[in-house]
C-alpha cells in the first residue's frame, strides 16, 4: 500500500487524500478481520507457525516413531537377540519391586520391540497387564509377512505367560501407499488374518495389535471393514483373543472410524506422542499434557476430547506415551526456538546416560509438563526434549483422574539399566501382593 501511494504522487491534492483515507480504513479493517480471523482459528496459526501440519496439509510424507525406529534397526541388518544386546548395550539386573502387583483397576501395556533382544530379562511382568511383541512385518501385497523376527522362540512370551502377563503380537504396516494396496486386496487380508491367527495359537498368545499408520483417507471404509471382519475371524477362532488398535494423536487424514470399529475392538491404544516430530520447524515437547499459549494446540487433552466425542468406552482407551526423546539443533537456547536441523530420537536410556556422564541438570516446561536440556556445542544451539519419572508421573495422574483404561509404553526396553521408571508403574499402579 505504501508503494501504491508513492506511485501517485503525481495524482491531485484531493484525490490524493482520497486514496490515503481509503488505504487507512483498509488497512483498519484488514487489521480487525485479522484479530478476527486469528482468535477463531488459532490452533491452524500455531501450528503452521510451529511446523505442524494442519488438517489441510498433506502429511504423506511423514514418518512415525514406531516406523523411525523400526527403519532404523531393519538397515542394520542384524538378526539374533545377542547382537541386539550387543549394539544397545543390554544388561540384566533383578526385577524392581518384586513385592508389588499390577493392579486390576488400570491396564498397563508395552511394546517390547525384537531390536530390544533381551531386555525382557529386567522387566517385571507382574507390573504388566500386557506385552506386544513388536512386529509382524506386513507384506501388503500378499498379507503374510516380511518378517516375524524370532517370535517363534523369543523366551519373552514365556516369562510374561509365567508372571500372568497377556502376550500380543503387533502386526506392523506404514505408509499410505502400503496400506492402500493392502486394504484394496481381500485375498491378502484373509491371508493376513489366518496367518496372524495361526502365529497367536503357535505360541498360545492372547491377541493381536493392529498398528496400520498413515492409513489414506480414500481408504478409510475399507480399513473399518478390514477391522470387523478380522474381530470376527479372531473371535470365532478363540473368543478369548483380544484385538487391539493404535490410533494416532491426531488423526491428520480422519481415516480413523473407531465409531464404527468401536463393537469389534477390545482396546484402543493412542500413540499419544510425537506432537513434535522429527520435521517439526520448531523444538518442543514429544508428548505434552497442555499447551498454554506456548505451545502448538495440539496436546494430550485435546487427543483424549477428540476421541471421547466419538462415544468411544474410557475403559477402552489407553493413553501410551514415551521412553524415548526428541533432539533439534535450534536457532536459539530459549524456548520456543526454531529448529535448523533434526538430530535424533535417543532413547530413555541414552539420555538419562547423557545427563550422567555430563552432569546436565534439565528444565521442567510447567507448561506440557515435560523435561529438555539445552546445550551449545561448536556454537550450535540444541534442545533435547524428553519425559522421565516427574512429567510421566504427572501425565499417569492425569489418565487416571480421567478414569481411562490404563496405559501404554513406547517402548519397553529403552530404559534398561535403570530402574526409576519401574518404580513409577509400581507406584501408580501396583499394589501390594
Amino acid at each position: 500500500m505504501i508503494d501504491y501511494i508513492a506511485s501517485t504522487r503525481a495524482i491531485s491534492s484531493s484525490s490524493f487524500h482520497f486514496i490515503r483515507i481509503s488505504s487507512l480504513l483498509f488497512t483498519l479493517l484488514s487489521g480487525l478481520l485479522f484479530i478476527q480471523c486469528s482468535s477463531q482459528s488459532d490452533a491452524v496459526s500455531k501450528g503452521a507457525t510451529s511446523g505442524r501440519p494442519t488438517p489441510k496439509e498433506s502429511t504423506t510424507s511423514r514418518v512415525s516413531i514406531h516406523a523411525e525406529h523400526l527403519t532404523y534397526h531393519q538397515n542394520l541388518s542384524i538378526t539374533k537377540p545377542a547382537a541386539w544386546d550387543s549394539l544397545h548395550g543390554i544388561t540384566h539386573q533383578t526385577n524392581v519391586r518384586a513385592d508389588v502387583k499390577q493392579s486390576e483397576e488400570y491396564k498397563v501395556f508395552g511394546w517390547h520391540p525384537h531390536y530390544m533382544g533381551t531386555a525382557y530379562k529386567s522387566y517385571n511382568f507382574q507390573l504388566l497387564w500386557g506385552i506386544s511383541y513388536f512386529s509382524y512385518e506386513v507384506n501388503p501385497a500378499t498379507g503374510s509377512y516380511h518378517s516375524i523376527h524370532d517370535w517363534k522362540t523369543t523366551e519373552m512370551v514365556t516369562l510374561a505367560q509365567r508372571a500372568g502377563t497377556k502376550v500380543f503380537l503387533t502386526a506392523t504396516n506404514f505408509g499410505g501407499e502400503n496400506n492402500k494396496k493392502f486394504l484394496d486386496n481381500t485375498l491378502a487380508q484373509k491371508v493376513f488374518a489366518d496367518s496372524i491367527t495361526a502365529l497367536l495359537r503357535e505360541r498360545s498368545a492372547d491377541g493381536v495389535t493392529i498398528d496400520f499408520e498413515d492409513v489414506p483417507k480414500n481408504s478409510a471404509e475399507k480399513f473399518t471393514q478390514f477391522i470387523l471382519l478380522l474381530s470376527q475371524h479372531l473371535k470365532s477362532a478363540d473368543s478369548n483373543f483380544i484385538l487391539s488398535i493404535t490410533l494416532p494423536g491426531i488423526d491428520w487424514h480422519e481415516a480413523y472410524k473407531v465409531e464404527k470399529m468401536e463393537k469389534g475392538v477390545d482396546l484402543f491404544l493412542i500413540m499419544s506422542y510425537d506432537y513434535y516430530y522429527s520435521g517439526s520447524k520448531t523444538a518442543g515437547p514429544v508428548a505434552p499434557l497442555e499447551s498454554g499459549r506456548l505451545w502448538e494446540p495440539y496436546n494430550l487433552e485435546s487427543t483424549l476430547a477428540s476421541y471421547l466425542k466419538k462415544n468411544i468406552p474410557k475403559k477402552k482407551l489407553l493413553i501410551a506415551l514415551p521412553y524415548y526423546g526428541r533432539e533439534w539443533h535450534t536457532k536459539e537456547t530459549t524456548i520456543p526456538s526454531s529448529t535448523t536441523k533434526y538430530v535424533d530420537s535417543p532413547l530413555y536410556r541414552k539420555i538419562r546416560q547423557r545427563i550422567d556422564s555430563l552432569q546436565l541438570q534439565a528444565n521442567f516446561d510447567s507448561v506440557s509438563k515435560t523435561q529438555y536440556l539445552t546445550t551449545v556445542t561448536a556454537t550450535k544451539p540444541t534442545q533435547l526434549w524428553f519425559d522421565d519419572s516427574l512429567t510421566l508421573g504427572a501425565k499417569w495422574d492425569w489418565v487416571i483422574e480421567n478414569e481411562l483404561g490404563g496405559i501404554g509404553i513406547w517402548a519397553l526396553g529403552y530404559d534398561n539399566g535403570y530402574t526409576e521408571l519401574w518404580e513409577l508403574l509400581a507406584k501408580k499402579f501396583g499394589k501390594k501382593k
